[in-house]
């Protein structure tokens, strides 16, 4: 196999999202017969069969594509992937460690590695995974910080999965997918001040105030700042009374409004009697 054809072949497949797979299988295996030495197109169709929870045939094609070439290691990333999706989680982990062995800077197979242990509660292995995943991804994906983070909390290591998303923010941004989970971790390292240095950051992004004003009084509260919290909690009141009547009319509005008014009526029973 020339190493242009394989450099195509390892890659994440993502051409096969639209259109109905059934058709597209059909047309590989149409090629498939036409071309009966080309253990590529098995894979093709061995990635088509996974996308459509058939396991079984998309593992019979990639055993079938190993006997043409017993040296095609792209086929331990199929299986791996096919293995994850069916469950497999040791099983998928054992393939993908024989393909990273040989292909050592690919990121999809890092991402799926990552979640296969993440599946077996090996949480640090998982970490350093998604780490090496977003370390040779073309891109990396936000999920891909909040997922590393999410094994390292689980793994107790919370200021470490900290520091993580406040990686990902100074390269992708301080996007909400990240701030959020970041607002999280610093609740439960009592680190009050940054968390709301990050809902006001949000909040000045946002045409919409009420989620965020709303959200700093509850952090406010929570690090015993009564008064602040009070007054926090009234300006929430104030921007969602300012919403149009379309928007002040949906459930999760109203929500909001009905949770301004029971903090404050909690807030004020606090209050010493005069």
């Amino acid at each position: 196999m020339c190493a242009g054809l394989f450099a195509v072949l390892i890659l994440p497949t993502t051409s096969f999202a639209h259109g109905d797979s059934h058709e597209r299988i059909t047309a590989l295996t149409a090629q498939i017969a036409s071309h009966p030495h080309l253990p590529e197109l098995l894979l093709q169709r061995a990635e088509l069969h996974r996308q459509h929870g058939e396991y079984g045939l998309a593992l019979a094609d990639c055993q079938a594509a190993e006997k043409m070439d017993t040296k095609l290691i792209a086929a331990q990333y199929y299986r791996g992937k096919i293995l994850f999706d069916a469950g497999f989680f040791a099983e998928s982990r054992a393939s993908l460690d024989r393909f990273l062995a040989v292909q050592r800077t690919h990121s999809e197979a890092f991402l799926v590695r990552a979640r296969g242990s993440v599946k077996l509660k090996e949480f640090e292995r998982a970490a350093a995974d998604f780490s090496s995943a977003i370390q040779f991804a073309p891109v990396a994906e936000p999920d891909y910080f909040v997922e590393r983070a999410q094994a390292l909390e689980a793994a107790e290591k919370i200021e470490t999965a900290l520091s993580g998303l406040d990686e990902g923010i100074a390269k992708l941004g301080p996007i909400v997918s990240l701030q959020l989970p970041a607002v999280d971790l610093d609740l439960k390292l009592a680190r009050y001040d940054e968390a709301l240095k990050r809902i006001d950051l949000l909040a000045a992004q946002s045409s919409r105030k009420e989620t965020w004003l709303l959200q700093r009084a509850k952090i406010l509260e929570t690090s015993g700042r009564t008064e602040e919290a009070r007054m926090a909690y009234a300006n929430a009141g104030v921007a969602i009374n300012g919403l149009p009547t379309r928007l002040g009319k949906s459930d999760s509005v109203q929500a909001m409004q009905h949770e301004v008014s029971a903090s404050l009526e909690r807030l004020a029973a606090r209050s010493p009697t005069k």
